[in-house]
């Protein structure tokens, strides 16, 4: 997995940390991923019990608490993961077929936005200090799905009448391929959606490349 923005992200989680600060981070962060795959969580599994010799089920628990967020569902649970509908990785399931596709939304957002996690993931986007959009196509429903309603720079207490300023945010994202203009548009778009974006910058880069030329941004440390 070298040359990998999986392997360049992992090195900075666990850059100068202990497995306990290890752990903290990963609770400060937030995966919101869009592809039907577990593949994230199958890499973390795998490399936090090699690099800090956890055994499977403490490294089972630590990814079980990993913040992770599948907008449009997943293609079953890996083997140590907490749910019945189980799938292995890399093996193909043909008997339980039924079971796997009931767990794919297939970008129908009205089975979506009334989901409790989905609703989590939103609010800890919003409040997020840093936000990180990797290998994203920006598609404008996809935009939507994390953005359902505009983000002010303050909010008002309904009880106690308080307005109070919000978390300035800073966001960072890879267009690969995708041409300034383009670019452009899509940054303004997604600022409208959060008056909250203090800075949007985006590179035409590869994700991997993302992680050489802005790792003193991501640094954990």
């Amino acid at each position: 997995m070298e040359g990998t923005w999986y392997y360049s992200l992992f090195l900075e989680l666990n850059k100068q940390a202990v497995l306990s600060e290890f752990v903290r981070r990963l609770n400060n962060i937030y995966f919101i991923i869009f592809n039907y795959d577990r593949t994230l969580e199958y890499y973390f599994y795998n490399a936090i019990m090699r690099f800090y010799k956890t055994n499977p089920r403490e490294t089972a628990d630590i990814v079980n608490n990993m913040n992770i967020y599948h907008p449009y569902g997943q293609i079953g649970f890996l083997d140590f993961q907490e749910n019945a509908i189980k799938n292995s990785f890399g093996k193909i399931q043909t008997n339980n077929t039924l079971f796997l596709s009931s767990l794919i939304k297939t970008f129908m957002l009205d089975n979506i936005v009334n989901d409790e996690e989905y609703k989590k993931a939103c609010d800890f986007l919003y409040d997020s200090e840093k936000v990180f959009f990797l290998g994203f196509a920006f598609y404008p429903q996809n935009i939507d799905l994390l953005y359902p309603q505009n983000i002010s720079r303050t909010e008002r207490d309904v009880e106690t009448g308080v307005t109070s300023i919000k978390t300035i945010s800073f966001y960072y994202g890879t267009f690969y391929k995708i041409s300034s203009i383009n670019r452009e548009t899509i940054i303004s778009t997604v600022k409208k959606k959060n008056e909250r974006i203090k800075n949007f910058i985006g590179n035409d880069i590869k994700c991997v490349d993302f992680f050489n030329e802005l790792s003193s941004i991501i640094s954990f440390c």
